[in-house]
């Protein structure tokens, strides 16, 4: 049974003649930070809210990024996809999906032009602009998008209005009533027309995190005094490209500074780019080209630059390691980190950030002391007092890691409220009129998507063989042997990659194959018997000689 007939009759499984349940299965964002994607049905209706992307780590060799589980979705009868924000964990697999299923998109009118630009080429896509109060219905359920704040603008929540009660589906929100571009958004902007909260899908990423996240605005004014402080250096500034506000904060210092202002990588050019087209960016602001570089003095240049998590892509990364021809880092360059660690990304920072010290760069680092940094996500505090205004039902944490989703319920509980553990990816989450649970789980597997576009299943035989090669190496094997009689010609031929072993081991190695090779090829052994044997001797010298165990590859050429 394909995964589209399985969630189907799960669902007609789950309601049991009671069509007034409500059924959340989060297909990406929970057990981690990122690829967000969560399915809804409610009687006779499907519902993605968001599709999004994960980032590959050091656990995943080759692989660029990670997609969720769309062939669980199959020829599902989709009714939309809505789009909470613009962020790459929230939209970054759209296209993914609208090739396997072209499903209508709900969307605001920024993100839309961030997802066209994904979706150059794909005919007849079929887009509906929302906008924040203006409700609509999709099937059997009425949607209404709310404003939140993050750190993009136009960021919803999606209240679904059904008989069951008013669900909430956060997003990713935090509270500001001040923000630099966006709506504000504080604790009474929740309520709606004074309903009851049946249940609240919220975001989990700084529930552990005490305090309150604070304004944008609050940034801009420490951004001004460091790039005015800093008049003896030329001044790079790197950030997340997506926020927008912070973008026009440090542009806007940088002018005040009489600083001209250059855009290095195409994330922040793509960004300042749609920004302008909503008019948040159209201040009188000297942004030049890269060409006319060598015609301003360097104390006088502001670089706001890509690669504030280390990324070995993006341009400081590659500033850094010194592969941009026009600009290499000098005792006379000053970068500032407007960011924050995403948690996993602390090596490859310290990475870019030694590389720039070595070369005598000055670093500006986010801390208590210097604010040039908030968060896009409510803090503990400001969850606590959520909680307490108000009253949901049922609290089910989604988009985090374990931790923060077992803290998230344990805080919801505190506050005298229902809380739904999730324990992973494809856990179904079923909501009646008197009680919310986990009814069961869909196998549901994380995709691994290539630089060339190739999408691998994580227990995919190539990544298994990478993870190995990259803790334990490999020795590949040539052997020339007859083309009649498949007897030995010359003498085996062993390479080590990423192994340690000497030339005197190899040697002997090489001489024990010879033997077998020709022991076996007289006993009237097939070829390939024979190359199964000679693995296996293979692996048992590893075993003795380097105490590993790597890939074994052999290669027989036949004259």
């Amino acid at each position: 049974m394909n995964g589209a007939k399985k969630l189907q009759k799960l669902a007609q499984t789950y309601q049991d003649g009671n069509e007034d349940t409500l059924l959340f299965i989060p297909l990406g964002g929970v057990g981690e930070i990122g690829m967000n994607a969560y399915l809804y049905h409610y009687k006779q209706t499907w519902l993605l809210v968001d599709i999004g992307i994960g980032f590959a780590d050091y656990r995943t060799p080759g692989i660029d990024t990670l997609l969720p589980d769309l062939e669980i979705l199959g020829d599902l009868p989709l009714d939309a996809v809505l789009l909470t924000h613009s962020h790459e964990d929230h939209i970054g697999g759209i296209a993914e999906l609208i090739k396997r299923n072209p499903v209508p998109i709900y969307v605001g009118e920024y993100t839309e032009i961030l997802v066209k630009q994904k979706l150059t080429g794909f005919d007849n896509v079929e887009y509906h602009q929302i906008k924040p109060d203006e409700s609509f219905m999709i099937g059997d359920i009425e949607i209404i998008p709310r404003s939140v704040n993050h750190s993009v603008p136009e960021a919803f929540a999606f209240y679904f209005d059904i008989d069951l009660g008013l669900i909430i589906h956060s997003g990713d929100w935090k509270y500001d009533d001040a923000p630099i571009v966006g709506t504000s958004f504080t604790a009474g902007d929740w309520d709606y027309k004074g309903k009851k909260i049946k249940a609240m899908m919220c975001d989990s990423t700084n529930v552990m995190v005490t305090g309150n996240a604070g304004s944008e605005s609050l940034i801009a004014p420490s951004l001004q005094t460091i790039i005015a402080d800093s008049k003896d250096y030329r001044l790079f500034v790197t950030c997340f490209a997506s926020n927008v506000a912070r973008l026009k904060s440090i542009m806007l210092a940088g002018h005040q500074a009489g600083r001209k202002i250059l855009l290095m990588g195409r994330a922040m050019k793509r960004i300042y780019e749609a920004g302008q087209q909503m008019g948040w960016l159209n201040d009188e602001i000297d942004i030049i080209d890269e060409e006319n570089i060598s015609d301003v003095n360097p104390e006088k240049l502001l670089i706001l630059v890509t690669g504030s998590q280390g990324e070995g892509r993006a341009m400081l990364a590659k500033i850094a390691r010194g592969e941009q021809k026009k600009i290499k880092i000098t005792e006379n360059d000053r970068v500032i980190f407007s960011s924050r660690t995403i948690p996993g990304n602390e090596i490859d920072i310290a990475q870019v950030q030694n590389r720039i010290a070595e070369q005598g760069g000055d670093i500006i680092y986010a801390d208590d002391e210097q604010a040039i940094h908030v968060s896009g996500h409510y803090q503990k505090d400001e969850i606590e007092a959520t909680y307490k205004i108000l009253q949901p039902e049922w609290v089910v944490p989604m988009h985090g890691e374990a931790r923060h989703l077992r803290f998230h319920c344990n805080v919801a509980k505190q506050a005298g409220l229902g809380a739904v553990y999730i324990p992973q990816n494809g856990a179904v989450v079923k909501i009646t009129d008197d009680n919310a649970e986990i009814c069961g789980i869909i196998k549901c597997e994380t995709h691994m998507v290539e630089p060339s576009g190739l999408i691998l299943h994580e227990d995919a035989e190539e990544l298994l063989e990478r993870k190995k090669i990259t803790y334990n190496g490999a020795l590949h094997m040539a052997l020339a042997v007859g083309k009649r009689n498949n007897a030995l010609k010359g003498h085996p031929y062993i390479t080590p990659i990423g192994l340690t072993i000497f030339d005197d081991q190899l040697d002997d190695i090489e001489d024990q194959v010879a033997d077998l090779y020709k022991e076996y090829h007289k006993e009237g052994l097939e070829l390939d018997d024979i190359t199964e044997k000679l693995k296996s001797l293979l692996r048992k010298q590893s075993r003795i000689l380097l105490k590993k165990r790597p890939v074994i590859t052999i290669a027989v050429l036949k004259i």
